[in-house]
């Protein structure tokens, strides 16, 4: 394990150290070993350690694949209904970029970035989830940087040092290169959030956190489906309900029972509808579940306002059960029309069909 940062002191190149080694046992240990680059920032040195532990052959001693309670994804998500999260959403200075490195080396693999452009600090705040793309290459992690950006000619350094590169003007392309000569291409992408989930915070808000970490688990590399929720705990206000509908690609409502004598969810249909918003439904046929709801008799009896949306696009979900969910991420994004990014494994029962799950009604 080797510092790979050259503004350290401790740094040290890899292929000079083997290049300069005495020969014998010194010489044909560095030769025989993998080697892996080790930072100094928390989340880097947490993702050495366990690619390491992976690598001893310990991945019983990993934990498991970060959930929405991961700090970084908590605080994204908390950013979506801050003050200063409505006032980037509403100027259009929060973008989300997809892009990948342009060349096998240490920082080889896919990226998905949330860029917060603050012209008035001269500041571009960039959230990076990084997914390694081979071996050899550090290891998949998260990070947020703050680059200082001079808007006369469009370049981006990093408080650090350890990046710098241009960016296309406001919400445009990224280029950057590191200090090991490595280059990533960002592009942005025309919304921040694959869906927004609409839901009834005590019938369905653990249903909604399930499907929203299965649709990013299932989905391809670089392409992991983001989705815009409340989360479990506080009310999300108004204003933040409206922009995270505007800044989402497909709009979902988890129907339950007192779904739609709910004030907010109402108000989320109605912005998503005058949006001309894909929509998709799903809800729950299993008469002995508290979650039931009789997609026929919802539709008969809906106010003229709720028909387009109950009459468009619907899945059934059983129980709102948070096992043999590979079927409905399947058709949830087959009737998002991404299907060609799913990439979950499906169980025997759901293939057969035996769990329930449908084509939309």
């Amino acid at each position: 394990v080797y510092d790979a940062d050259p503004g350290m002191l401790s740094h040290v190149d890899p292929g000079s150290a083997v290049r300069g080694a005495p020969p014998g046992v010194i010489s044909a240990l560095l030769v025989a070993s993998d080697v892996y680059p080790y930072f100094r920032r928390c989340y880097e040195q947490e993702a050495c350690v366990q690619q390491l532990l992976a690598v001893a052959g310990l991945p019983r001693c990993e934990p498991p694949l970060p959930t929405n309670t991961d700090e970084f994804l908590c605080e994204l998500r908390e950013s979506q209904s801050d003050s200063e999260g409505l006032i980037l959403l509403r100027e259009r200075r929060w973008v989300y970029y997809e892009g990948v490195a342009e060349r096998a080396g240490n920082v080889y693999g896919w990226y998905q970035v949330d860029a917060k452009f603050k012209p008035d600090l001269n500041l571009v705040e960039l959230w990076m989830d990084f997914e390694s793309k081979q071996p050899g290459s550090d290891p998949s992690c998260r990070a947020s940087y703050l680059f200082d950006w001079t808007r006369s000619n469009n370049a981006v350094v990093e408080r650090e040092g350890r990046w710098r590169g241009r960016v296309g003007g406001m919400a445009g392309a990224f280029s950057l290169v590191n200090l090991l000569g490595d280059r990533i291409r960002l592009s942005p992408q025309p919304s921040i959030w694959h869906y927004f989930f609409s839901y009834e915070q005590q019938e369905a808000a653990g249903s909604c956190a399930v499907l929203a970490g299965r649709l990013a688990e299932f989905s391809a590399p670089g392409r992991r489906l983001r989705c815009w929720w409340g989360g479990q705990g506080a009310a999300i206000g108004r204003d933040a309900r409206a922009l995270g509908v505007a800044h989402s690609q497909h709009f979902a409502l988890l129907l339950s029972p007192s779904a739609l004598r709910s004030e907010d969810i109402r108000f989320d249909i109605e912005i998503a509808l005058s949006l001309r918003k894909s929509t998709l439904v799903l809800y729950d046929p299993d008469p002995n579940s508290c979650t039931h709801v009789d997609i026929s008799r919802a539709r008969a009896a809906a106010a003229p306002d709720l028909r387009p949306l109950l009459n468009g696009p619907c899945l059934p979900w059983p129980g709102f059960r948070d096992r043999d969910t590979g079927a409905l991420v399947r058709d949830v994004m087959g009737v998002s029309g991404m299907g060609d990014l799913f990439c979950g494994q499906l169980s025997k029962e759901s293939s057969d069909g035996v769990a329930g799950m449908g084509r939309p009604v």
